[in-house]
């Protein structure tokens, strides 16, 4: 059981290393530099995944991750009634900002 949960810890870990500087470099790059060099439409649309994802990782991995680490839940009831309404939203929005982004390149 041990070795499961430092799994699902470390991958946590990973997630969280990637997403969150991953989405605020694209962030950065679309808003402050205009580096993404496509129509504004597309822009918007990877923009909303990036804040969707920076949600999903902040609301969701985040709590979950120390929780495993911890072993039980240590951020008390008000976050966790906050984190079981939100997280729901936010992984809905990704699933169609996807939709929509594959919609858009076909």
């Amino acid at each position: 059981a041990d070795a499961q949960r430092y799994l699902h810890a470390a991958w946590s870990a990973l997630v969280l290393a990637i997403a969150i500087p991953g989405n605020v470099v694209v962030l950065l790059c679309s808003f402050k530099y205009r580096a993404i060099k496509v129509d504004k439409i597309t822009v918007v649309l990877i923009q909303s995944i990036a804040v969707t994802d920076l949600g999903v990782a902040c609301n969701w991995v985040v709590p979950r991750m120390s929780s495993i680490i911890a072993e039980e839940w240590i951020y008390g009831d008000g976050l966790c009634d906050i984190t079981s309404i939100t997280s729901n939203p936010f992984i809905k929005s990704v699933f169609c900002n996807i939709c929509s982004f594959a919609k858009l390149l076909s």
